[in-house]
């Protein structure tokens, strides 16, 4: 029986130590928390006091109307203007930040282009007055004005980038669009300069580069159109447009015929 009675004795002071480790715990765990949180170690911020415009994908923004983003907490304005930015094809638009109170608006300079397609980004970490760390992800895509008429660019082009081109050889370039020809005339330019004639399909869709003698000789020829081409309804090109291409005949490539072993001479 003492051996029984010792035995329970020992059971019962370790479940009695168990009880005592587990109630001491949730203090200490309590206090820990506290004590992180005061230090603002620990913090979850609530996003949902963010509000953008344009706020929907596809939104069409008015004439007249500018991008903005606006907070229902007080933020570190220099954090803010670093992640905010309106871009086009990848390229950040230029532009300027005024805050309006607790809303920062984005002015574009020059201003944004009717029927084009943009992307609001707010993607990064931010502040807020108390400088804790806030973290945003938001892109919204957007048009200006209209997304009815579909912006210029070319299509198709009748010789591949880094491909050989003779020095006689035309290059023909399709556009989705009719064309404004003076100002896709105006915004191309052809490096190393040369002088070429350009031809125009009737219906402004179809355009084709003639050397006037010939394309300088071995060395690479970049064709440049830029954004100031517009098409036949006013719309600008949708992105700059690059084509470089190698200037030379095929017949003068340098190329291995054919590969011979020479036998070893060891006496030699």
């Amino acid at each position: 029986m003492s051996g029984a009675g010792l035995k329970l004795t020992r059971s019962g002071e370790t479940l009695r130590a168990r009880l005592h480790a587990a109630t001491s715990a949730k203090p200490v765990a309590l206090l820990l928390i506290q004590i992180l949180t005061g230090c603002a170690l620990l913090h979850f911020p609530d996003l949902s006091g963010i509000h953008y415009y344009p706020s929907t994908y596809g939104q069409v923004l008015e004439d007249g109307e500018q991008p903005w983003i606006e907070f229902d907490f007080a933020v570190d304005r220099r954090s803010v203007e670093r992640l905010f930015s309106i871009r086009h094809y990848g390229e950040n638009v230029t532009g300027r930040y005024e805050w309006r109170g607790s809303r920062v608006v984005f002015v574009a300079e020059p201003e944004l282009v009717s029927g084009r397609r943009y992307q609001l980004h707010f993607d990064g970490h931010f502040s807020d007055r108390s400088g804790r760390a806030h973290r945003a992800r938001t892109l919204v895509p957007f048009h200006f004005v209209s997304d009815s008429e579909e912006p210029p660019r070319i299509v198709t082009a009748s010789i591949e980038p880094g491909a050989d081109l003779a020095p006689d050889g035309a290059i023909v370039m399709e556009f989705n669009v009719p064309m404004e020809p003076e100002s896709v005339e105006q915004a191309l330019s052809v490096r190393p300069e040369n002088d070429f004639d350009l031809q125009w399909r009737a219906d402004a869709t179809v355009l084709t580069l003639n050397p006037q003698e010939s394309w300088v000789h071995a060395v690479p020829m970049t064709v440049s159109l830029e954004t100031e081409s517009r098409s036949a309804a006013g719309l600008p090109l949708e992105r700059r447009y690059r084509l470089t291409v190698q200037v030379i005949e095929n017949r003068l490539r340098p190329h291995v015929e054919t590969i011979e072993a020479i036998p070893i001479d060891l006496s030699a």
